[in-house]
């Protein structure tokens, strides 16, 4: 009898084994490896799984696939030989999407060449200008960035929004106008939604808003270029910020939706045909930011709305190489309502306000390998953006005395086609060429009282860049990295001759020393080149580039268990700074660095100078229990000198910065499929410098703001979701903005930032 009941006892444990690995939640994992100079693919690669028995190898045409892999986080290898071993330290698996790498590795200089690649970030091994990888952003572990890669670059050292509201990225105490946009390498308009975000003067910024236009779901490697600069990155003086498009699944149709508090957002994505690579991404978003003034957040009583949409298609084809088509389009209006005059406290409350704004980019891409040694792209790329804003003021008896109205149009057009090719066994070379037209309308007129004033400007220019980039190897561990750009615009009729060049020394495997220098320049906002008087007669017509030199000393190094440390001290050096005089209600000298959006009459006369030097140190760590932190400093000094004698704090010097970012993420129920992570981070920096009544320029107070991020995830067969709570300034802390004379008081008035904003978020994928 105990026979049977151990029998019985024992009958469905096959069954309970079976139903154990058909609840075992898998997904794929794919791939193509390439060379990184030529674009050729490389066959008969190694690609294997640390801590695993799975490794496959590329096909003819570099791809790889692999099946059945449970959800999680993994270490993936990349080995063939005559090429150096790549390592993908934080390759993520999850049961929504198929998780698909792009690799690129480059030829071996010796036979014991390995590199690591931290998640998807840009190829480390090879020299570079330096800069900082966004990828990351797209993990949940990286609180109010609210999947906006300019938020995300802030979390860099020296790097600083200027305000709560918006993504406008100051560098090293320098305003966020010495900054540049790129998307897929090509030069575009100012990218985001609610221009006029935080701006002192309620009118549109040059660079930075309220939302970036181009969703996440679209990004793939993004990079922010600090000082010195590639020669392929030009009008910009402080910082470029390149963000890439990713590829859509060409296998198999994959979609993502997500309802939050600030928006709607579905994407798709797949193959156009099962007998081809190509493939497909859209993504559309609808805001929904009311909802939160609805819960009682303060965002400055306007209706905010906005909405974008995007796309890429990736068609490859056996001969005429790779092409792709891409485009991202958004629309918004802030839009503020005048009180009760009993209710009026500030000016602002005297007055309707309503701003639009539209922007739109579309570009073409082209790349061939033409040898196993040399790879041609050419890219073409139309943006455009538009926005207007009318302020209606009123009379306590309700009566309109005031109509101004600013509108703006602005346009670029971009090409530029490159070679990359191996020059030697251990030089590569890029060679390029650049042309672009920018045009811009810019009209601001006031109705009532009529002829009260008016002014603003049209035009268009060309631009013309070519450049040569040369990277090589001197000695076994010394590598060296120069190029020339030279920069010629029509409106101006100015050329720039700008260098580089980079020395890097590799002290150990894990440890390198660098030098780079890079001279910069970047074009007077067009708004200023195309201003005319009363007679209409451009007056800054010959303005000069303004300019830049850089130059910095930075040792990286790589110890055990992860944690990496980089040290960088720099030195930058601004001149044709121009500035102008304002007397409201006193006398203040504003340069192009402190804030553009204040200036409207340069003139060549007026040419300053300015410089920012300092030490920057960043260290961060991932732990293999799903613990990470990351912790930076920068200690700044960034001056301005006029003509006149003034030597000052530029508006921006907060003189430091500090970051400070703990995470742990946590694998929850009996098949590990679900996960938990929180996140908290915490930023400390010096005031911005403002004028005010009683002193021309005066630092405001210390700034500080911690934000914390919490999220489930939980991964079902063929699918998953994601909870997250997203709070930027959990602690509602009241800091100090800036200063801004009231016309209704007569006298500066202090503002605050933002205080307490959540962000609520449900994700499918699936």
């Amino acid at each position: 009898m105990n026979r049977y009941k151990k029998f019985i006892a024992i009958l469905p444990l096959p069954f309970l084994m079976i139903c154990a690995q058909a609840q075992e939640i898998t997904q794929t994992l794919r791939g193509r490896i390439v060379e990184t100079v030529s674009g050729k693919p490389v066959q008969d690669a190694v690609v294997a799984l640390k801590n695993t028995q799975m490794s496959v190898l590329a096909d003819t045409e570099g791809w790889f696939t692999m099946g059945k892999i449970a959800v999680g986080r993994y270490q993936l290898t990349v080995s063939s030989v005559g090429f150096q071993t790549l390592i993908l330290t934080d390759v993520l698996v999850e049961s929504g999407k198929e998780t698909v790498l792009e690799m690129a590795v480059q030829t071996a200089q010796t036979a014991l060449d390995t590199f690591v690649l931290v998640a998807q970030s840009p190829d480390k091994s090879r020299i570079s200008y330096p800069t900082i990888s966004v990828i990351e952003k797209l993990r949940f572990q990286y609180p109010a960035t609210f999947a906006d890669p300019a938020r995300y670059a802030s979390y860099a050292a020296g790097v600083a929004t200027d305000n709560d509201q918006a993504n406008n990225l100051s560098i090293r105490g320098v305003s966020p106008n010495a900054m540049q946009w790129y998307l897929e390498g090509a030069e575009i308009v100012n990218p985001n939604h609610l221009s006029n975000a935080g701006t002192l003067s309620d009118r549109a910024a040059a660079n930075g808003g309220g939302v970036m236009i181009l969703p996440s779901q679209l990004l793939n490697n993004t990079s922010l270029y600090q000082g010195a600069m590639p020669p392929q990155y030009g009008n910009a003086l402080a910082g470029a910020l390149d963000m890439r498009l990713r590829k859509g699944n060409n296998s198999r149709r994959q979609s993502t939706v997500q309802l939050s508090l600030i928006g709607v957002e579905a994407g798709t994505e797949g193959g156009l045909s099962p007998d081809s690579k190509a493939s497909y991404l859209v993504n559309y978003r609808y805001s929904t930011v009311g909802l939160l003034s609805k819960l009682g957040v303060p965002l400055g009583d306007e209706a905010i709305n906005y909405q974008d949409a995007a796309f890429h298609l990736n068609l490859p084809s056996a001969k005429m190489g790779e092409f792709s088509i891409w485009g991202v389009g958004g629309t918004s209006e802030n839009i503020f309502k005048a009180k009760k005059s009993p209710e009026w406290v500030v000016d602002k409350d005297s007055q309707d306000i309503n701003f639009t704004g539209k922007m739109g980019a579309l570009g073409l891409q082209h790349r061939l390998s033409l040898s196993a040694k040399t790879r041609w792209q050419s890219s073409f790329v139309v943006s455009a953006l538009e926005n207007q804003r009318e302020a209606i003021g009123y009379t306590r008896l309700q009566q309109v005395y005031s109509v101004e109205t600013v509108q703006n149009s602005h346009a670029k057009y971009f090409f530029r086609t490159e070679i990359n090719t191996r020059l030697g066994k251990y030089t590569e070379g890029v060679f390029g060429m650049v042309v672009k037209q920018e045009s811009l309308n810019n009209d601001n007129t006031t109705k009532i009282p009529s002829g009260q004033s008016r002014f603003g400007g049209d035009g268009s220019g060309i631009g013309l860049t070519q450049y040569v980039d040369i990277s090589g190897r001197l000695a076994n561990n010394l590598t060296y990295k120069v190029g020339m750009r030279t920069v010629y615009y029509s409106f101006n009729e100015k050329l720039s001759l700008e260098p580089s060049a980079i020395l890097r020394y590799n002290i150990a495997s894990n440890s390198h020393l660098q030098v780079s220098y890079g001279a910069q320049s970047q074009m007077v906002q067009p708004q200023f080149y195309f201003a005319k008087n009363e007679k209409g007669i451009y007056v800054n017509q010959n303005l000069d580039f303004l300019k830049s030199e850089n130059l910095s000393l930075s040792i990286n190094t790589r110890l055990k268990n992860d944690l990496r440390i980089n040290l960088e001290a720099f030195w930058q050096d601004y001149a044709n700074v121009y500035y102008q005089t304002i007397n409201s209600p006193q006398v203040v000298i504003v340069s192009l660095l402190d804030d553009l959006n204040t200036l409207n009459g340069v003139s060549k006369s007026n040419k300053g100078t300015a410089n920012s030097k300092g030490l920057a140190l960043t260290t961060n760590q991932n732990l293999p229990n799903g613990l990470f932190w990351q912790a930076n400093v920068a200690l700044f000094d960034a001056r301005f000198k006029d003509g006149l004698g003034t030597d000052r704090s530029l508006s921006y010097n907060s003189r430091y910065t500090t970051n400070a970012l703990l995470g742990k993420e946590w694998r929850m129920g009996s098949k590990r499929h679900k996960f938990f992570g929180v996140s908290g981070r915490a930023i400390l920096r010096g005031g911005f410098w403002m004028p005010t009544d009683k002193e021309k320029w005066v630092q405001g107070k210390d700034y500080f703001r911690t934000d914390l991020n919490v999220y489930f995830k939980r991964h079902r067969k063929n699918w998953q979701s994601t909870l997250q709570l997203d709070i930027q300034n959990v602690t509602n802390r009241e800091n100090e903005w800036s200063v801004i004379y009231d016309r209704l008081q007569q006298r500066y008035l202090s503002k605050k930032q933002l205080g307490l904003l959540p962000n609520l978020a449900y994700k499918v994928e699936f």
